[in-house]
């Protein structure tokens, strides 16, 4: 004889939903976020040789609302492994400089904080556009923070 155990939500003693289960029987997990986010207005412009914070300043979240267009920063909601794409167009790069870009992460200052993914390019040619992308699949853990930066020239 088969058992039925009918039960809509699983949660920890202290109240933390650990899964959900819809009318359809599909289980629903907390804490899966998504997001995209981009800048909008006039080109920004950086000391060369410096490290600078980005802030994207657009949205679009699904799952949670763990990027901050005020602080630039991802908080990581839950411990486990995130995908994370980093794509950014840099303009008038002098010749034989080179240009970073990067996530850091719990970051609090650039010269001792763990750059958790990073690419650069060194600059051909002033006048061409240059597009870094970067992808990271990497643990982290809940409460992490990611911040985005950039760097031109040594």
């Amino acid at each position: 004889m088969a058992s039925i155990l009918g039960i809509d939500t699983i949660q920890h003693q202290s109240g933390t939903t650990a899964m959900t289960i819809d009318n359809n029987g599909h289980v629903l997990k907390p804490s899966q976020p998504a997001f995209e986010s981009w800048y909008t207005g006039g080109n920004l412009t950086f000391n060369s040789g410096s490290d600078a914070a980005l802030t994207y300043n657009n949205v679009t979240q699904q799952g949670g609302t763990n990027y901050n267009t005020s602080t630039g920063k991802f908080t990581v909601p839950v411990t486990g492994f995130y995908c994370l794409t980093l794509k950014n167009n840099f303009y008038n790069i002098a010749d034989g400089n080179i240009f970073y870009h990067g996530l850091i992460q719990n970051g609090t200052g650039f010269g001792t904080d763990e750059v958790t993914i990073e690419s650069y390019e060194t600059s051909s040619h002033s006048t061409l556009d240059w597009i870094l992308s970067s992808t990271i699949i990497r643990k982290y853990t809940a409460s992490d923070t990611l911040q985005p930066y950039v760097r031109v020239g040594d």
